[in-house]
């Protein structure tokens, strides 16, 4: 649902915090709906959700909701792309405070990849 989410809001917003806000709306439709997840998914009821763009600047813009930090490849070497601020999983806002979301902008070089770890 998240990524129907995404797929909709990056037609409509240009901020990345605004998409991932539009991500963790539609969860907490998704889940406020009596009767469509079984006990299991509402128990566990969030997701960590990793959003990137690389615009026209030599730079990638990242908003992080607890998913695993990227990599970023450069010359044969890696370097782990640490949120400055920790933000908690997409639908886990209530539970854990944290910083409102900003996107954080790295360096992204020429012949340089990101590497995104997927999670299941």
């Amino acid at each position: 649902m998240a990524a129907g989410a995404f797929r909709e809001a990056v037609h409509y917003e240009d901020d990345l915090v605004e998409v991932m806000n539009h991500c963790a709306a539609a969860l907490r439709r998704e889940l406020a709906v009596p009767g469509a997840y079984d006990e299991e998914v509402l128990l566990e009821g969030f997701t960590t959700v990793l959003i990137a763009q690389v615009p026209d600047e030599p730079v990638v813009q990242l908003v992080n909701r607890g998913h695993p930090p990227p990599l970023l490849l450069h010359q044969g070497k890696a370097k782990t792309l640490m949120p400055t601020s920790p933000l908690p999983p997409v639908g886990m806002e209530d539970l854990v405070a944290g910083p409102p979301p900003e996107a954080e902008s790295y360096a992204f070089l020429p012949v340089t990849a990101c590497c995104c770890t997927p999670t299941a």
